[in-house]
């Protein structure tokens, strides 16, 4: 019998075999490290060239309120900004950290507040976005994630709205809040562009401040807040979303937001 070669035929089967094995490493990868195939989607034309300043809230000798099992809030303000900023980076946006190590951005607790109103300047920014954690002691059962804005400021009430809009989705298991305004912060108040501070969650709540020192927690707090943002910047028509009465800074809770 005559052996018939088809051109070809043995560099298409070793093709087929090389995508298969491709193909099971990546169904591998995604139950492995779901986080980073997730991420894959954040490419967006919508951020791509824009500058935005993400926000730790507090630093090196400020370490914000701590929590009921000792949690500080500026390493967990920090954990959740550097998944935000990697999130961000990976859409195309030029992102700027007003700190990535435990350091504050200078001595002082109104210079370090001004250092970062400058490097909002300075960048020219699109956005801000700044990382804190809430406390209520007198009542420890209080939960949930909040967003504030400046009163002044109408680009920030709609980001505000955005972005809670999408922590109320994340927030499967806990209390959904509504976005608000805020009398006295020092950084809302001077800072011009679309601004936020998120409250990501109590300390206070034994439970929450569980969860706010997961990294999947943490990250999945970051994609729900870079979502709102996504959101915001395509939007058409405003969040359904009821807004809160404005608060001053010690209404509800024990943080310095300034």
């Amino acid at each position: 019998m005559r052996l018939v070669v088809i051109p070809g035929f043995f560099c298409k089967k070793r093709f087929l075999i090389r995508s298969a094995v491709l193909f099971v490493l990546c169904i591998a990868l995604a139950f492995l490290y779901p986080n980073v195939f997730d991420s894959q989607t954040t490419i967006s034309l919508a951020l791509v060239g824009k500058t935005v300043v993400v926000d730790a809230g507090h630093g090196g000798i400020d370490p914000g309120v701590v929590g009921v099992y000792g949690s500080s809030e500026k390493e967990i303000n920090l954990a959740i900004a550097k998944d935000l900023e990697n999130l961000l980076q990976q859409a195309g946006a030029n992102v700027v950290m007003t700190r990535d190590t435990d350091a504050a951005l200078e001595n002082g607790k109104r210079n370090d507040l001004n250092g970062r109103i400058r490097l909002v300047e300075d960048n020219k920014a699109a956005i801000f976005i700044s990382m804190h954690c809430n406390s209520f002691k007198q009542i420890p059962s209080t939960r949930g994630a909040q967003v504030f804005y400046s009163a002044t400021n109408e680009e920030g009430r709609l980001l505000a709205l955005a972005i809670q809009d999408r922590l109320n989705e994340f927030m499967i298991n806990s209390k959904k809040r509504v976005a608000l305004k805020h009398q006295n912060s020092f950084l809302l108040k001077n800072i011009k562009i679309p601004s936020v501070i998120v409250e990501v969650g109590f300390l206070s709540n034994a439970e929450e401040e569980a969860l706010l020192n997961e990294p999947n927690y943490q990250w999945e707090m970051a994609w729900a807040i870079y979502e709102g943002l996504l959101d915001y910047l395509t939007l058409e028509e405003q969040p359904d979303i009821t807004e809160g009465n404005p608060v001053n800074e010690t209404d509800t809770n024990e943080t310095d937001m300034n």
